[in-house]
């Protein structure tokens, strides 16, 4: 992909990660490391036809119905992709190949390639609390992970995550940003755009001091890690850490992303749905949705809450 197209993709799901941080101890190492004997998809639909199915929809995303499963992706992420997408992007979807795909618990890792970029690029992705994929991230420079080993990264993923998650619990800005992916923003924007928005995060670690992040798996360049807190109500984040180079420096652990995801019950609820034969996606939604309104949806940004939230 050219660099001013990359630029495109990175910047509409820059913004999400100080609206995703708004939401989500050290971590707790018992997750498998691969996706190998994963269980059954949580999600409705597999993650590559979600990232071919978005692909189309940006390449055509100058009609309304395009734009209204737009929105529905938007309602459940925390990216704002606009309607209709720059005319540079809609040409570059339109020669998108998904190159493979993995999932780690409720997470993926979906790398793609364009004709203007052979060597490809990721999409992370994060099933839902409606078990709709949501974007974590889109146009990550780092196809190629799939199917890598995460044996000399976990160690580097889970001292990543302890420390971010100590960061927000003392409040220090300074500690935060250099475990986090800014995209190019320093200083007092990148603590106003991605820091002050997880006063919540640090709200539900108060409230729940003994929860710990899980390991769920990952690759040699992507982990993911699952973070449930049961009080006031349980609430379950995806954390995604990865080993990538910013701004043409050397590869560093960054934190990513955070994603609502299913707390553990909701996931053995839809377990045993699965095993009945149910979670069938229906036809109405070429993405697993059903086209009503996006605020109808179930599924919610990691911000979102039935309780207007207090700021500290």
């Amino acid at each position: 992909m050219n660099r001013s197209v990359n630029r495109v993709l990175l910047g509409l799901v820059a913004v999400a990660v100080a609206a995703t941080l708004a939401s989500c101890g050290g971590a707790d190492s018992s997750g498998d490391t691969t996706s190998a004997d994963a269980p059954e998809s949580l999600a409705i639909r597999p993650a590559d036809e979600f990232v071919r199915r978005l692909a189309t929809l940006l390449k055509s995303s100058v009609k309304k119905p395009d734009c209204d499963e737009i929105a529905l992706i938007d309602s459940r992420s925390n990216v704002t992709i606009p309607c209709p997408a720059p005319v540079e992007l809609r040409q570059e979807m339109g020669t998108l190949r998904v190159r493979g795909s993995e999932e780690h618990g409720p997470a993926a890792v979906i790398d793609y390639r364009t004709n203007s970029e052979w060597d490809g690029a990721t999409v992370l992705a994060v099933v839902a609390p409606d078990r709709f994929w949501t974007i974590a991230r889109f146009g990550l420079p780092a196809a190629g992970s799939i199917g890598t080993s995460d044996a000399d990264s976990r160690d580097g993923f889970e001292d990543t995550v302890e420390r971010y998650l100590a960061a927000v619990r003392e409040r220090d800005c300074e500690a935060f940003l250099t475990v986090t992916r800014t995209d190019g923003l320093s200083g007092s924007e990148a603590c106003k755009r991605l820091f002050e928005p997880t006063k919540r995060v640090a709200k539900r670690l108060r409230s729940d001091p003994e929860a710990q992040p899980t390991y769920v798996g990952g690759n040699a360049t992507f982990g993911f890690f699952v973070l449930e807190t049961t009080k006031p109500k349980p609430e379950a984040t995806v954390i995604s850490v990865g080993l990538l180079a910013e701004d043409g420096g050397e590869p560093t652990y960054q934190v990513l992303d955070l994603a609502a995801t299913m707390p553990a019950e909701e996931q053995r609820k839809v377990r045993r749905q699965i095993a009945k034969g149910g979670g069938k996606v229906s036809p109405l939604d070429p993405l697993g949705g059903s086209m009503v309104d996006p605020t109808e949806q179930t599924g919610k940004k990691v911000g979102d809450s039935d309780e207007e939230h207090e700021d500290e």
